[in-house]
């Protein structure tokens, strides 16, 4: 492992092994679908990884904060290493980072961000002002994402599959 960070705080690139990094539990993203994946991969394979994966020190190793994607394409195109920028977070400030960075993307589907955010409120303890606030969203806003978790699977699988939107899925929560 190379240098971690100046007296500063500056956060360098440095280069680990691509096995000695564990997932985050608290990751949003279920859903990896092997097609983009394989072009991601074919990216990297092609052109180096052009963003750094995020990690904190664990006992044992490191944990992915942000770059699970990345750090799966890297994976299929066969590197050993990989760059990362290593940050010193809490539990709950790993699950807060993961989540902000798919929001600030729009890489989630509506119903892995509110599961996203359902987990911060539950498993962190926090309320959905404060999580609205780390989020960069009104709570009202959050209030409503949440609303959709009351949906079945089979109604969410059917919504994506059709690509409704958030406000048709809200719309449907009013039928019996």
């Amino acid at each position: 492992m190379q240098g971690v960070t100046d007296m500063l705080g500056q956060q360098h690139i440095s280069k680990l092994e691509i096995n000695s990094i564990r997932p985050n539990p608290a990751q949003p993203r279920r859903n990896f679908p092997p097609q983009e994946l394989q072009e991601l991969s074919n990216s990297i394979r092609a052109n180096g990884l052009l963003q750094p994966v995020v990690v904190r020190k664990v006992s044992g190793g490191f944990e992915l904060v942000a770059g699970e994607r990345r750090l799966r394409a890297c994976k299929m195109a066969g590197m050993t290493e990989v760059p990362v920028l290593i940050t010193n977070c809490s539990d709950q400030e790993s699950a807060i980072f993961a989540l902000t960075e798919k929001l600030q993307r729009a890489d989630l589907n509506m119903f892995e961000e509110e599961e996203g955010i359902r987990c911060l409120i539950e498993e962190w303890h926090v309320t959905q002002e404060e999580c609205a606030a780390r989020l960069g969203r009104s709570q009202s806003a959050v209030a409503n994402k949440l609303r959709l978790l009351k949906l079945p699977g089979s109604m969410r699988e059917a919504i994506l599959e059709c690509r409704l939107t958030e406000r048709h899925a809200r719309a449907l929560l009013r039928l019996p």
